[in-house]
């Protein structure tokens, strides 16, 4: 499979890409972009499309914002000399951040690299220097899209993975969703493969209130760890995961209909069930979306 599409390269790298053009889009496009490069990543794979997040956000945030727009206080530049993403976000309750995403490098700021790329966990301080970082993952591609720290102080981080060696196991067939549970340090406490024959792809992972964790995405597969998948074979289906704290399947399900069907976000709720985010593509003149709020009791 291709790599994902890469962002424009930083000053650690050699090359620089071309510039996004996104300054000209409405508002809805921007949505638009946003919502799918969430839920499905290995479209763009497919598209080849070239979409930075960070440029998004700052470029949207100063169209809406620019009257009011706040200042700076500090930026940092992560990486080496081939291409990063990061995908995934949160302040810590040490006052720093933890910060997620893919590396292709094994050099400048990054230190191992498996294969193709690897997941890439940084932990940052409140000024945003580097605590520690973790490359993670095979020979192929594993990309992380979502993380959050647990609460016993360590982070749960999640993505896709195409390899069944270094720290992958138990890889189901293409691309699964892949599931790391660290400590406070970014040692690996375990890991989980998630899926079936066909492509797997994870967007959001959560912790819930009796230590386990819950994620979706979508799947192509009605084999291996999924059940009850709609539609043919090729047409994706929310899917749904809930894990216990040692990251063994509690229950999985699978939402949708016949035609494609992404997974875009889940949260629980204070009743114990879960909210769920479906966003489905469709093709008019240019690509437009339906968005899906779904609720779902605890099971």
């Amino acid at each position: 499979m291709p790599p994902c599409p890469q962002p424009s390269e930083g000053r650690h790298g050699e090359e620089s890409g071309e510039e996004s053009g996104y300054s000209e889009l409405p508002i809805q496009q921007y949505l638009t972009y946003f919502f799918v490069t969430l839920v499905a990543p290995y479209f763009f794979r497919v598209m080849k499309k070239h979409l930075s997040i960070c440029l998004f956000i700052l470029d949207a945030s100063l169209k809406l914002y620019s009257q009011n727009a706040p200042s700076i206080e500090w930026e940092k530049s992560l990486g080496g000399s081939n291409n990063e993403a990061a995908y995934s976000i949160q302040q810590s309750t040490d006052g720093g951040f933890i910060v997620a995403g893919y590396s292709k490098s094994d050099n400048g700021d990054v230190s191992e690299n498996h294969g193709l790329t690897d997941y890439w966990i940084v932990k940052l301080t409140s000024t945003g220097h580097i605590k520690w970082q973790k490359s993670l993952g095979g020979s192929d591609y594993d990309d992380a899209y979502s993380i959050q720290q647990t609460t016993d102080g360590g982070f749960i981080v999640a993505g896709i993975s195409y390899s069944n060696d270094g720290d992958v196991s138990g890889n189901h067939g293409q691309a699964d969703y892949w599931v790391v549970k660290l400590d406070s340090s970014g040692n690996v406490q375990w890991q989980k493969s998630l899926g079936g024959s066909n492509v797997e792809v994870l967007s959001s992972v959560g912790q819930t209130t009796d230590g386990g964790f819950i994620v979706c995405g979508w799947s192509d597969s009605n084999d291996g760890d999924i059940t009850g998948h709609h539609g043919s074979a090729g047409f994706a289906d929310y899917w749904i995961v809930k894990l216990d704290s040692v990251g063994s399947i509690q229950w999985e399900k699978s939402l949708g209909g016949s035609d494609e069907d992404y997974g875009s976000s889940v949260q629980q709720t204070s009743d114990g069930g879960f909210i769920l985010l479906q966003v489905v593509p469709v093709q008019v003149t240019e690509m437009s979306l339906v968005i899906t709020v779904a609720r779902m009791t605890g099971l």
